[in-house]
């Protein structure tokens, strides 16, 4: 749960850098917060995950946690950009500000859309993951269940552009469910 967390509020890093050079909201003309903090925590929001996803791959790999997987099925979610655009742009659909209820309002729908996402798994379009060239697939592995959670279905991030049925793949674990082919 820690590192799909992560991955998700990764994968809103494009919304806080908008949010960032949007500016802080302000009600009649006055900013909620000094600009120069709102600004250092959009950047924050930005960063964190990336070096918390990136310390988690550090850590697999220095404990030599790996794992072989065999491929049963593989799903690309790239279908799924429309959900995710869409998302992302809502809380930046409101530019007006009449009181704190309407920014309390827009904040409470970007708790409510890292929810969903993180509760449906919705995690795959991770800036960072796309910017070192990685793809993001569900796959169902054969012949083995997941023991911490009892389930075959994983999360694995490839560079591969495809995968096929009965492939051995070797990858750091991140979470019991979230795996990074390990690369030689």
């Amino acid at each position: 749960m820690f590192v799909r967390f992560f991955m998700v509020l990764g994968s809103m890093a494009p919304l806080f850098v908008f949010l960032a050079i949007r500016g802080v909201p302000a009600i009649d003309g006055k900013p909620l917060i000094a600009d120069p903090l709102y600004v250092s925590l959009c950047l924050i929001l930005v960063v964190l995950p990336a070096g918390v996803l990136a310390l988690r791959v550090y850590i697999a790999g220095k404990s030599q946690d790996f794992k072989e997987l065999v491929v049963g099925t593989a799903t690309d979610h790239r279908d799924h950009l429309i959900a995710y655009l869409f998302a992302m742009v809502m809380p930046l659909y409101q530019n007006n500000y009449a009181s704190v209820r309407d920014v309390m309002a827009e904040l409470a729908a970007l708790v409510f859309v890292i929810f969903l996402f993180t509760h449906m798994n919705l995690h795959y379009m991770n800036l960072v993951f796309a910017l070192a060239d990685y793809r993001v697939y569900t796959i169902e592995t054969e012949g083995t269940s997941n023991a911490a959670s009892g389930r075959n279905t994983l999360v694995l991030l490839t560079k591969r552009r495809s995968l096929r049925t009965r492939q051995r793949i070797t990858a750091r674990r991140l979470s019991d469910t979230v795996f990074i082919e390990y690369e030689k």
